[in-house]
C-alpha cells in the first residue's frame, strides 16, 4: 500500500516480498552500526512481521523506501511507537542502504515523514532516538526540525532524544 512520496522517494507498506532487500539492509554492519547490530535473515523476517502488525495496531510503521529514478528498495523509513519513561512517543526513523548515503535522501525522507506525522497522523509530537556517536543521523534529525531535548536510556542504551512539536 502506497503511503507517501517526496521528490525522489516513495514510501509504501513493507510486504513479505521485501524480505530479501530488508535482510540485505540488516546484514550491512555499517548501516546497522547504531541500530543494534546486524540481524540474521530470520531476525529480519521477525522484524518484518512486527512492522506489518504495527500498520494495524498503530496506523503506521516503518515503510519500504524506494528511489523513484529506478524503483529500487533503498531502505526502511517511517514511524515506531515507543514507551519512554511512561510516555507514549512516535519516533521518526530512517535507515538507508549505504549506496544511497551522502545524497541528502535521509534528510528528504525525514522531512517528508515529519510533515506526514504532523499532517496525516495528527501527531502532536515526534521524536528521533539517536546514538550519541551517530553524527550523520543527528544532522538529519536537525535538518528535519527535530532538536536535541535530552539524554535518555532506552532498552538499556544511552541515546539522545531529539523532538519537535506540532
Amino acid at each position: 500500500m502506497f503511503v507517501l512520496e517526496s521528490p525522489r522517494l516513495t514510501f509504501r507498506h513493507l510486504a513479505p516480498g521485501d524480505l530479501d532487500d530488508l535482510a540485505a539492509l540488516h546484514a550491512d554492519s555499517e548501516v546497522m552500526r547504531f541500530l543494534g547490530g546486524v540481524r540474521t535473515r530470520d531476525a529480519s523476517w521477525e522484524s518484518l512481521q512486527r512492522i506489518r502488525r504495527s500498520y494495524v495496531g498503530n496506523r503506521f510503521g516503518l515503510y519500504a523506501s524506494a528511489f523513484k529514478a529506478d524503483g529500487r528498495f533503498i531502505g526502511r523509513c517511517g514511524f515506531i511507537r515507543w514507551n519512554i519513561e511512561g510516555i507514549s512517543e512516535i519516533e521518526v526513523a530512517y535507515a538507508l542502504a549505504r549506496d544511497y548515503w551522502g545524497r541528502g535522501l535521509a534528510t528528504e525522507a525525514a522531512r517528508a515523514l515529519v510533515r506526514y506525522g504532523f499532517g496525516q497522523l495528527k501527531a502532536r509530537r515526534l521524536i528521533s532516538l539517536i546514538h550519541p556517536e551517530n553524527e550523520r543521523s543527528i544532522r538529519v534529525a536537525e535538518k528535519a526540525g527535530l532538536k536535541f531535548e535530552r539524554e535518555a536510556v532506552v532498552n538499556g542504551i544511552r541515546i539522545h532524544l531529539h523532538a519537535a512539536s506540532a
